[in-house]
C-alpha cells in the first residue's frame, strides 16, 4: 500500500525507494531464475496486490517492464476464457472521447475513422457502435462506486454512465477494449480473489483483452503512450508487447521517468 501511495502521490524515488526494492525482492527475485529477457510474464495478483503495477518492480536495477512484455490475470481460471474470443482481428475501432476528445480524435484519426465525441458519445450510440469493432477506445472519466462495484462505469456525453452491470449484459465481439481513463481498473475484492467492475465486465462481456489504469493519470503522457501502442499494434506486434514498447519509450523520456507517468496502465487477459 505504501508504495502505491508513493507512486500515486508522485513522490521522489527516494521517498519510495524503500518500498520498491522490498517488494522487488520479495515479489520478483523468487521468480528472476524462470525468466528469459523478452519472455512474457504473467501475474496472477492476490488481494492488494491486484492495485499494483508490479510490472514497474525492478530486476537487476531495470524495471520489469523494461525487458519482459507483461500481463495480468484477475484470476487463473480465467485464462481459457479469455482465449479464442473476440474478432481475432484489430483493424476496425471505435474511439470515444468525453472530456479527453483530443486523445479520441487522434486515435480515431489512426484507424482512418470518425470519433464518437460530444452527443454522439451519448450512451445508446456508444452501446451501438461496440457491437461491431474490433478496438473499443474510451478516452473517457472512470467512476468507481465503493458500496454497490456493478455500478461503477465509464461517463459519457451529459452524465451519463455505462456501468459494470450494464456491460455485463454487452454481447461483444472486440478484441480489445482500452479504458484510457481515471483509475479504471480499480474494482472490488470479492470471495475467491475474483473482481467484480469494469474490468471484469469486459471480460465477460466477450473481450479477450482489456487495458485499465491503476490510478488516476496524466493526460498528456497517457495520449503520447496510447497513440504510440496502437501504432505499434497497427504494425503486427502483439498487444502485451505493444503496450511494454510503448510504456519503456515513455519512460525515457526525462519529463515522464517517474512510474506515475508510465506504470498505470495494464493488459488484462489474452495477451496476443
Amino acid at each position: 500500500e505504501n508504495y502505491w501511495r508513493g507512486v500515486v502521490e508522485y513522490l521522489d524515488f527516494d521517498d519510495i525507494g524503500s518500498n520498491w526494492l522490498d517488494l522487488s525482492r520479495y515479489l520478483i527475485e523468487p521468480i528472476s531464475e524462470y525468466l528469459t529477457k523478452e519472455s512474457l510474464i504473467y501475474f496472477v495478483p492476490y488481494n492488494l496486490l491486484h492495485y499494483l503495477p508490479l510490472h514497474a518492480l525492478e530486476l537487476n536495477g531495470e524495471p520489469l517492464i523494461k525487458n519482459n512484455p507483461v500481463a495480468y490475470l484477475p484470476s487463473a481460471s480465467l485464462i481459457r476464457f479469455c482465449q479464442n474470443k473476440g474478432s481475432g482481428k484489430l483493424e476496425s475501432c471505435a474511439s470515444f472521447g468525453v472530456d479527453f476528445e483530443d486523445e479520441a480524435e487522434k486515435v480515431a484519426e489512426l484507424f482512418g475513422v470518425k470519433p464518437y465525441i460530444g452527443s454522439t458519445a451519448a450512451k445508446e450510440k456508444v452501446i451501438e457502435a461496440c457491437t461491431n469493432k474490433d478496438i473499443i477506445h474510451f478516452s473517457c472519466h472512470g467512476m468507481f462506486d465503493d458500496l454497490d462495484p456493478l455500478s461503477s462505469g465509464v461517463k459519457l456525453y451529459n452524465g451519463e454512465i455505462l456501468t459494470a452491470r450494464e456491460i455485463f449484459n454487452l454481447n461483444l465481439n472486440a478484441e480489445l477494449v482500452t479504458l484510457s481513463a481515471c483509475q479504471t481498473g480499480i474494482n472490488e475484492n470479492s470471495p475467491g480473489d475474483e473482481l467484480v467492475g469494469l474490468t471484469r465486465a469486459f471480460l465477460y462481456a466477450g473481450a479477450p483483452s482489456v487495458i485499465v489504469s491503476l490510478w488516476s493519470v496524466n493526460a498528456k503522457s497517457t495520449q503520447e503512450l496510447m497513440l504510440e501502442f496502437y501504432k505499434l499494434l497497427k504494425s503486427g506486434k502483439d498487444k502485451a508487447t505493444a503496450l511494454q514498447k510503448a510504456q519503456v519509450k515513455i519512460m525515457d523520456k526525462e519529463e515522464y521517468s517517474h512510474p506515475y507517468y508510465w506504470a498505470p496502465f495494464v493488459l488484462v487477459g489474452d495477451w496476443e
